[in-house]
């Protein structure tokens, strides 16, 4: 009786480590929250979902008057990075944030020593670097009149995410840069001159520009925030081998 025997071609696969490929910078999650007030000391409802791994929580805040003092997110101290002083009286802008933000939905709270105008953006990033989360070539801002603006912040990562914030008065038909999105569509602050909060993003890039028509006034600034892979289980193969068959 010939024997025929069958195996197969591999006994033995070594075992290897099954990775996810993750978008090689920060990006935005869940739902962003926008809105303005009038009031001193304004408060409001924020989100900050589930998943993704590497939070931080960004507050992008236009208002009159001095700087806030303090924002808290469920009470912890967000820190700021202010990104303008209104070169021509127009609005103050700042970034504030957390990382590691606690998930779910709690109050962000902000303290201000004068009355004025507020408006805010906030949302959540994801893939942060929860050490040093702002990109070592900092802020930059500008301000002046016309109908476009354009910031350099010297020369970021190429896998950093850049924001774009700023305030154009009267502004319409509002342009984002080449390769940037919107962040949020521009919407109108209250009393203060008709100011449009304007905002955008962009990977890795270094200038950031904006077009609009019919302006009088602007103020704008930008930050990058460095990336930070999240972290993925290894997952190794059941190994089956082939059944030997006799004949």
């Amino acid at each position: 009786m010939k024997k025929l025997i069958t195996i197969s071609l591999i006994l033995f696969l070594f075992f290897f480590t099954h990775e996810s490929h993750a978008v090689a910078n920060p990006t935005i999650i869940g739902t962003n929250t926008t809105g303005t007030t009038g009031v001193v000391n304004p408060s409001f409802s924020h989100t900050v979902p589930s998943g993704g791994q590497n939070k931080i929580l960004l507050v992008l805040i236009m208002h009159e008057g001095d700087h806030p003092t303090a924002i808290t997110w469920n009470g912890a101290a967000m820190t700021r990075i202010a990104i303008i002083q209104p070169g021509l009286a127009i609005v103050n802008i700042n970034v504030w944030y957390i990382v590691n933000p606690e998930v779910g939905t709690y109050t962000v709270s902000i303290t201000k020593t004068t009355q004025g105008d507020s408006g805010w953006i906030a949302l959540t990033l994801q893939d942060v670097n929860q050490t040093t989360p702002q990109d070592a070539t900092g802020t930059a801002n500008s301000n002046g009149t016309g109908t476009s603006w354009t910031s350099d912040i010297g020369t970021p990562a190429t896998d950093s995410l850049t924001i774009n914030i700023g305030a154009v008065a009267n502004g319409t038909a509002w342009t984002v840069g080449t390769g940037q999105t919107a962040i949020e569509a521009p919407f109108e602050m209250p009393a203060v001159g008709d100011y449009e909060f304007v905002s955008s993003y962009e990977v890795g890039e270094d200038i950031m520009t904006e077009t609009w028509t019919n302006s009088v006034g602007y103020e704008q600034g930008s930050v990058a925030f460095n990336y930070q892979a999240p972290t993925v289980s290894a997952v190794s193969p059941r190994i089956e081998p082939n059944p030997i068959i006799y004949e």
